[in-house]
């Protein structure tokens, strides 16, 4: 399975830092934007950031 593009409802990730897709055993874990904005705050390390999904 393929998949082409990425589509979130975000109405349900309030709340929600990271997810996963449960339908995918070995899936990505997703980060809002929210999180990823924190850890780049923190200036956190070990972390790689790829834009899958935009609203806009």
């Amino acid at each position: 399975m393929q998949i082409k593009k990425y589509s979130f409802d975000t109405n349900l990730l309030d709340n929600i830092a990271l997810f996963k897709t449960p339908q995918l055993v070995r899936s990505y874990i997703f980060a809002t934007d929210a999180f990823r904005e924190r850890v780049l705050e923190e200036k956190l390390t070990g972390l790689k950031f790829t834009l899958l999904y935009s609203d806009e």
